[in-house]
């Protein structure tokens, strides 16, 4: 990661998580439904994402909090997509997702999937050896990156330019931690 280096959540605005469920008839068993992505890869089918149903009492904001989506992706407006789109990112896709709130249409949103970088890390691997495995997998030079595995860095990171960027351009619904890595 190009350094310093954030964490980048979900700001708790209102309702959380937003996006509480699929639209009434969604099949959750479906072999291309929600349940069958992973964190770990893209899927090798069209997922069906249906409509994601907001809570009444959500604040539309560009990223959106999902249980539904929750690990395996980002519910983001076109707003956070044009930023996202001019900077470095690892191996990901948008998809168009339809999304309502209060039963009316809302525009311009899309998930994003980013799976997790698969690191040779283990539970005991310090921070030296994680910031040692992105370096060594080509992984330094990108603004976003996504770790799932181990837990203890198991965040999104943003570079120091994309984090202003998003500060810049307005962008709601994040917020920033320092980052364990890249200090």
């Amino acid at each position: 990661m190009k350094r310093p280096c954030w964490t980048l959540n979900h700001a708790a605005e209102g309702v959380y998580p937003q996006h509480q469920a699929m639209g009434d008839g969604y099949d959750y068993a479906a072999p291309n439904s929600i349940r069958r992505l992973t964190h770990d890869a893209l899927p090798d089918f069209e997922p069906d994402l249906g409509t994601a149903v907001l809570h009444g009492h959500a604040r539309l904001t560009d990223l959106l909090s999902s249980a539904p989506f929750s690990g395996v992706g980002y519910l983001v407006s076109g707003r956070l997509r044009a930023v996202l789109e001019g900077f470095a990112l690892p191996t990901h896709r948008f998809y168009p997702l339809a999304v309502t709130h209060r039963n009316r249409p809302v525009e311009g949103y899309a998930w994003l999937h980013v799976p997790g970088a698969q690191l040779p890390l283990t539970d005991s691997s310090t921070v030296a050896e994680a910031e040692a495995a992105i370096d060594a997998a080509g992984m330094a030079p990108l603004d976003l990156l996504k770790l799932t595995r181990p837990s203890r860095f198991a965040y999104c990171y943003v570079s120091d330019p994309l984090r202003g960027a998003l500060a810049a351009a307005g962008v709601t619904g994040v917020r920033f931690g320092t980052a364990k890595l890249f200090r």
